[in-house]
């Protein structure tokens, strides 16, 4: 070799090129650490500019973080009185059609304030991905809670809005076994009235309202 000459060092700083798996994770990293100073922000509304809701937005998506991200639309709603979901969605229309549907979980016990915002539900619907009304964790519901619950499927099927439903069929096996025992009441009947309704299901519809026509001894609710 000639004595001028120079050895290359291949450990030295920048010679070999880092892996861009450890880069990713550098930055998710980093940025995690970011998104979670911007969660507190938004937590107490803190921020008017949708930028950074939609940022937090993206951030969910990419890490499939899907009830935060039904959390932050909730919150961009009461904000800016739309859903986030739209509002993105007309700007990026590809993302609305990959996105999880908006999933609103019923609670527990259900009560006159427990149900979900139909305008909420309403503009879920008009994106490509819809909404889902879970009822699988149901599992109480008080006497106001029935009057609203009827009154809650008559309006989206009056609005023809048609969420996906998760978990009924168990909510709904039960509420009909209370409504046709000893200690049922009309309120309970509406409910199944406004859920049949809403399913567009006249067959079953009119099967019930002669039940409980016999029961109460009245005429049978019409089905328009």
């Amino acid at each position: 070799m000639n004595v001028n000459s120079q050895a290359l060092d291949f450990t030295s700083p920048g010679a070999i090129p880092p892996d861009p798996s450890d880069v990713i994770k550098r930055i998710m990293g980093e940025t995690t650490t970011t998104m979670q100073v911007l969660e507190k922000l938004l937590e107490n509304e803190l921020v008017q500019d949708p930028v950074g809701w939609k940022l937090l937005a993206m951030f969910y998506v990419v890490n499939d973080r899907t009830d935060d991200l039904n959390k932050i639309d909730e919150q961009y709603h009461k904000v800016f009185g739309s859903s986030l979901f739209m509002d993105f969605g007309q700007q990026i229309p590809q993302w609305c059609s990959i996105k999880n549907p908006l999933c609103l979980k019923i609670p527990e016990k259900i009560t006159a304030q427990s149900l979900p915002d139909i305008s909420i539900i309403q503009d879920a619907c008009q994106s490509p991905a819809g909404a889902e009304l879970d009822f699988s964790g149901v599992r109480e519901i008080n006497s106001d809670g029935l009057a609203v619950l009827a009154q809650f499927f008559t309006t989206l099927s009056c609005a023809g809005v048609s969420p996906d439903i998760k978990g009924a069929a168990r909510f709904i096996t039960s509420m009909e076994k209370s409504a046709t025992s000893s200690q049922g009441t009309r309120a309970m009947w509406e409910v199944l009235f406004a859920y049949d309704r809403f399913c567009n299901n006249k067959e079953i519809f009119e099967d019930r309202a002669i039940k409980f026509a016999i029961r109460f001894g009245i005429s049978p609710p019409s089905w328009e």
